[in-house]
């Protein structure tokens, strides 16, 4: 019998490439979105219209989905939703239902960058940029003292992909940039963010060394109980909202240490993926990213079995080819008419 796995976001860049794997693979895909009109509702097997994460009902609505489906693994996609569905793991357990979201101690400290940032800073060897907690006008003027001489950015504390990135310069943004190039970061200067402060509309942030010179890549970890079962480290090469759209697989031993020493701290079950520039972390995303598939090779489905307890198997010639492995992400193109979408049924429990 088909197992069957069901994802709550199925509108994001790799939805089709995901759907498509676990399909060859021999699960039946349930997706499910807040928007009729997802990608993925055209490339699943079933398609249920969702509330918004904010909703009160939501998870009311995603158990009646496990129920209704008989869903086996339940794949949250994004950083809160994870933390949520952590805190509630055996409501899911007890539904027959293996949700993917990483251990609880991994989702409290990656979902807010300046607590994980200053846990490393105490308990793991790793090289950090420098940075200071900013949550109020009078530690930002201290987190601008603190980090003088330095380039700057800020970003949430709780954000998800580049959402409230900004550089911090006195100058402002170059009107060379603005009116000639496209602009990669908003740059504002310390004055606009101090009456941002002062309007009340500037959230926790974390105020960091601007790390732009060196290699920008991603490292995926598959871990259970605190130790690293396999790990990859692709470049990040083009970026699309904050979204790697081009990368290539490296070798880099020092990173993967680095990982090992993250997943032992933070006692880490599940699929994470950490950022670095250089050397040095910048943040975690605490939840399936972007992954490459090669033959045995499907983090995707290790990020699956760590939790079902199934073993990991990866064929050595699989490993042997797999650095250098190249992708491209790309968005297929489908057509339909709007009418047929308008008695698409919204989930409810």
């Amino acid at each position: 019998m088909k197992r069957t796995i069901f994802t709550s976001v199925s509108n994001a860049g790799g939805t089709v490439y995901k759907i498509r794997e676990f399909q060859r693979l021999g699960f039946r895909v349930v997706a499910g979105d807040a928007s009729p009109e997802a990608v993925g509702r055209f490339y699943a097997d079933a398609f249920y219209r969702l509330p918004w994460q904010r909703e009160p009902n939501y998870f009311d609505v995603i158990f009646d989905i496990i129920r209704k489906e008989k869903v086996d693994i339940y794949a949250p996609a994004g950083e809160a939703e994870a933390l949520a569905v952590a805190r509630m793991r055996d409501k899911f357990l007890e539904l027959g239902c293996t949700p993917t979201a990483a251990n609880l101690k991994t989702l409290e400290m990656a979902v807010d960058k300046c607590t994980l940032f200053e846990f490393f800073a105490r308990e793991v060897d790793i090289p950090l940029p420098a940075f200071h907690t900013v949550d109020s006008l009078e530690s930002f003027e201290a987190g601008l003292d603190k980090l003088k001489g330095l380039r700057l950015c800020m970003k949430p504390a709780k954000t998800s992909g580049s959402r409230g990135f900004v550089m911090i310069d006195e100058g402002g943004m170059d009107p060379k940039k603005v009116f000639n190039t496209r602009v990669e970061y908003l740059t504002v200067t310390p004055d606009y963010v101090r009456r941002a402060f002062e309007a009340g509309v500037v959230p926790k942030m974390i105020l960091m060394e601007f790390l732009g010179e060196g290699l920008n890549v991603n490292a995926n970890m598959v871990c259970k109980n605190g130790e690293l079962l396999f790990g990859s480290v692709h470049t990040r090469e083009n970026m699309k909202e904050g979204l790697s759209t081009a990368g290539v697989i490296l070798h880099n031993d020092e990173i993967v240490e680095y990982n090992r020493r993250i997943a032992h701290a933070l006692d880490t079950t599940g699929l994470i993926t950490a950022q670095y520039i250089g050397n040095k972390i910048i943040e975690i995303n605490p939840r399936w990213s972007t992954c490459v598939l090669h033959g045995s090779i499907n983090e995707y489905l290790m990020g699956i079995q760590v939790w079902t307890g199934e073993p990991i198997t990866v064929d050595p010639q699989d490993l042997a080819t797999f650095e250098g492995r190249t992708y491209q992400r790309y968005y297929e193109t489908i057509t339909y008419y709007r009418d047929e979408l308008k008695n698409t049924p919204v989930a409810e429990a």
